[in-house]
């Protein structure tokens, strides 16, 4: 059962398996033959250091280093470079952690080999088996916060290309244009648009839950218990706390410091804070569901400490997507108000319809007919069978020139125009831009009664632009 370094490579790099047989030995051996007829030892035993598997989910010694010791290979002691050595002969029996005196022992043995070799003398042997075997717990970064949108997509894509195995397993390298900075940017600007739309076009929907016998002159131990059992809604904010009514009348909140999204049963709590609704908020409430003494509500303190607002998830959803308009690369992309509460991508998967915004392709169009913006065209109502259009203030210019029609967004304008350079003209400048998939060859669709989704009308813009 035993290999040599330059079988083990020969297996790692070209056989790719583990079974078990006698067919799989003749293999090893019969390559291990060929690769010492091209490689020499140094560049074979480089090839071995740099793809074997050291534990941990560590394949090579630069990794290991790191997941090790949170740190480069070049910045390692004699008795960390010495952990590392002794760890091909077993990884997990000589797991720092769960078998820490056995690592120390195989350390201290590679140390006194490499006295034997003279790679180092016996002083620094002697120093470096007094030092403790110490592992640092290196966390591989996560993504890049408020990435998770633009990563998924990434994913998403890679899969459609290279499929699942390649993806998750092919050791690809991905480069991205993702602008992190930029990203949370929009994130946050998009959540305060639906906060601001969800608070204009409805009302508070009412507390997360209600505890009962929670008042004013409730003991803190007991309202701090009901409220540290209570689980974050999905997509609460992390910026966001859970509070308890005290008083309802004053508007007075007790919360808990921590984020409740991140917070877990090992964790506990570390303190609270109480703060007061502005009058907004009281008012905002009382139209709908009042507040009550023990209602569970989510709040977000403001700056001072003193005050709380009063936060909802808007039942609305939106997307952002920036473009590089000369590049086409893609800077930013928000799919919806939280990922951990909806994976969905607005951005990309839904389909929606695009309005007037669709309107200027019906004059380009146009103006790839040489139909000059100084034309014009008869603003006055039209009609098709059963289909009686009409402009969004239900008004009419007569003779409009297509600069104005196409500045003030006039439906019959853009009608009579569709139907004047053929509808199947502007489907086709709407497919080969991008813009849609397909397109129906009828009128309404000239005035974006046809589906798209974000992504694609943001690069059909960037194409303008360009």
């Amino acid at each position: 059962g035993a290999s040599t370094i330059t079988q083990q490579v020969a297996r790692i790099m070209l056989l790719g398996t583990q079974s078990l047989s006698m067919k799989r030995k003749a293999k090893e051996a019969f390559l291990a033959l060929r690769v010492e007829g091209v490689l020499s030892k140094e560049k074979i035993l480089e090839i071995y250091l740099n793809e074997i598997y050291l534990g941990s989910g560590a394949y090579g010694i630069a990794a290991a280093a790191q997941t090790y010791f949170n740190k480069p290979l070049d910045q390692l002691d004699d008795a960390e470079a010495a952990f590392l050595a002794a760890l091909p002969k077993s990884p997990t029996n000589y797991n720092p952690v769960r078998y820490p005196e056995a690592a120390l022992g195989r350390r201290n043995w590679v140390l006194s080999r490499m006295v034997e070799t003279g790679a180092i003398t016996a002083e620094a042997a002697k120093a470096a088996q007094a030092e403790p075997l110490i592992p640092h717990t290196f966390v591989r970064p996560g993504p890049a916060p408020g990435s998770e949108w633009f990563a998924e997509e990434v994913r998403r894509e890679l899969i459609g290309r290279y499929g699942q195995e390649t993806t998750m397993q092919g050791g690809l390298e991905v480069h991205t244009s993702l602008d992190p900075a930029l990203q949370l940017y929009e994130q946050n600007v998009l959540r305060q648009g639906l906060m601001a739309y969800d608070r204009s076009h409805g009302g508070w929907r009412g507390p997360v839950m209600h505890i009962a016998d929670i008042g004013a002159d409730t003991q803190e131990a007991e309202w701090v218990k009901a409220l540290g059992s209570v689980a974050a809604p999905p997509g609460m904010l992390e910026q966001w706390r859970s509070g308890i009514v005290l008083d309802p009348l004053k508007g007075r909140i007790r919360w808990l410091e921590g984020s409740v999204v991140r917070r877990n049963a090992e964790e506990g709590v570390r303190g609270s804070q109480t703060g007061i609704l502005p009058a907004r908020d009281l008012i905002w409430a009382r139209r709908s569901h009042p507040l009550r003494a023990g209602d569970i509500v989510m709040v977000e303190p403001q700056a001072g400490g003193k005050s709380v607002a009063l936060m909802q998830i808007p039942q609305v959803e939106g997307a952002i997507v920036t473009m590089n308009s000369r590049t086409g690369r893609v800077m930013s992309l928000v799919g919806g108000w939280s990922f951990r509460m909806s994976q969905f991508n607005r951005a990309t998967q839904a389909l929606r319809q695009p309005g007037s915004s669709f309107k200027p392709f019906v004059y380009l169009v146009a103006m790839q007919q040489n139909i000059s913006p100084s034309q014009v065209f008869d603003d006055a109502p039209v009609t098709y069978g059963a289909w009686h259009p009409s402009n969004y203030e239900k008004d009419f210019w007569g003779p409009t020139s297509l600069h104005d029609a196409l500045r003030e967004s006039r439906n019959l304008v853009t009608i009579r125009l569709a139907a004047h350079i053929g509808i199947k003209n502007v489907a086709a400048m709407a497919e080969d831009i991008g813009l849609v998939q397909s397109m129906p060859h009828v009128l309404p669709a000239a005035l974006g009664a046809v589906e798209t989704t974000v992504l694609r009308e943001a690069a059909a813009y960037a194409t303008l632009a360009a």
